[in-house]
């Protein structure tokens, strides 16, 4: 078992709403680096050098146009460095968040790049590995000298942040569909994709969640789609309908200048205190925390 010897957090990658992605071009890694975990997702692309990369029970070479996902947890180390020269990427999952409809667009990419925040027992549960073509590596490297560009600008634009992110998502998620199976199926099936529909609908009306009424709509059971739905995901609509109502809840966080109750209330809580109970459990931190740590 491969323990982490220390955690990069939020002190070391800073994301905040006006820098939600981070791009660092390390230079010249010469020293092992210690086994360590992460707060958020870490995405590394190998620019030239060579090393060894190791995950629980597993080794592989590093070697230029490599590509590793590594998801927030996940522990890995880098041994024998040798001229190791990578482009790190941090970002915010709960800034490209608020709208699920990628869920029925894109499964690979969100089981890759949002799956530990979207489907949690079904995430993939080991970094993610894989050597790029060359033209993939020269576009995503372009990508990336425009996203560091961006990332050291004040008051960048988030538009562009945005469109740059998920242009970058998109090539890897073409390029990694040919080399790896990735447990996204379930995605397209027509009751998780009707419950995702009403989990959203739910959520932007400010209203309970009420999985009869949902049931009802597509002439089932609530057992029955609870079972179903259960089956396939891994949680129930209930969970389901909790996390997300917290990932929308950071947004709003980060974004508006909204009070607490005021989230609260918008989001279908009874009350501020629920809410931050929960909002506690899903970010070990209040919502105040999180507001001073991100904006």
């Amino acid at each position: 078992m491969l323990y982490p010897s220390y955690t990069v957090s939020q002190e070391h990658v800073r994301l905040s709403v006006t820098h939600p992605i981070r791009v660092e071009n390390v230079e010249k890694i010469s020293s092992p680096v210690a086994a360590h975990d992460h707060e958020f997702y870490e995405l590394v692309l190998v620019r030239s050098g060579q090393g060894i990369h190791r995950v629980d029970g597993s080794k592989r070479a590093l070697e230029t146009g490599d590509f590793l996902i590594v998801s927030p947890g996940q522990v890995h180390a880098i041994d024998k460095p040798a001229n190791l020269y990578v482009y790190n990427i941090y970002y915010l999952a709960e800034w490209l968040l608020r709208d699920a409809s990628l869920l029925q667009e894109a499964p690979g990419l969100c089981m890759l790049f949002f799956g530990y925040n979207l489907f949690p027992d079904r995430a993939i549960p080991v970094p993610v590995h894989v050597s790029l073509s060359e033209s993939t590596a020269e576009h995503l490297t372009r990508e990336l000298q425009f996203l560091e560009s961006l990332s050291k600008v004040e008051k960048a634009n988030q538009v562009l942040m945005r469109a740059s992110l998920m242009k970058c998502f998109a090539l890897l998620e073409e390029e990694l569909s040919g080399q790896l199976t990735l447990d996204c199926d379930f995605m397209q099936d027509r009751l998780v994709q009707h419950v995702y529909r009403c989990i959203e609908k739910t959520l932007g009306d400010s209203k309970a969640c009420n999985v009869k009424a949902w049931a009802e709509a597509v002439g089932y059971t609530p057992d029955y789609l609870t079972r179903c739905f259960s089956k396939q995901v891994g949680e129930s609509p209930m969970s389901c309908f909790q996390r997300r109502r917290m990932q929308h809840a950071g947004w709003a966080l980060m974004h508006s200048r909204e009070n607490f109750s005021e989230i609260a209330h918008r989001l279908g809580f009874s009350d501020s205190a629920h809410f931050t109970r929960l909002f506690r459990k899903s970010f070990s931190m209040s919502p105040s925390e999180y507001r001073k740590r991100f904006v």
